[in-house]
């Protein structure tokens, strides 16, 4: 089972019906397991990852349940930082998902050797209750 489709199936444990995000090269195979979710979960795409992380605010204020988003990595994440601060400075619930660089390039992060490499968990830290990153899909 690919990631995508285990982060689906999390979200659906967690009875998410609606997402906000921009598609991206890295969340394909995310994207390909919410189209097999056959309607459980609906993506609303955006043309800026800002709108997206700034809807889930909403969406979580209007429905009483976590707002959902996505991005992607590098200039997608920076984007996330003012819906994300909105969201811990209201306390509303969201939940924000971004992908990052191939571990194997990890050694190619510092001085932009990596395209788009930079230390996004660093970076939404101080508007966060609680980040961190995944490194494997084994339980």
């Amino acid at each position: 089972m690919h990631v995508g489709n285990q982060l689906v199936d999390l979200l659906l444990q967690m009875k998410v019906s609606t997402v906000f995000g921009l598609p991206g090269g890295q969340t394909l195979p995310y994207y390909d397991a919410i189209k097999e979710s056959n309607g459980k979960i609906k993506h609303i795409s955006f043309r800026a990852e800002k709108s997206a992380a700034y809807a889930a605010v909403a969406y979580a204020r209007l429905t009483n349940k976590v707002g959902v988003c996505d991005a992607t990595v590098g200039p997608g994440a920076a984007e996330f930082t003012s819906g994300l601060g909105e969201a811990y400075n209201s306390s509303t619930p969201i939940f924000a998902l971004f992908s990052d660089i191939p571990l194997d390039w990890e050694h190619l992060r510092d001085h932009g050797n990596a395209s788009q490499g930079f230390d996004q968990l660093e970076m939404v830290k101080p508007y966060t209750k609680w980040a961190a990153r995944v490194t494997s899909s084994k339980s």
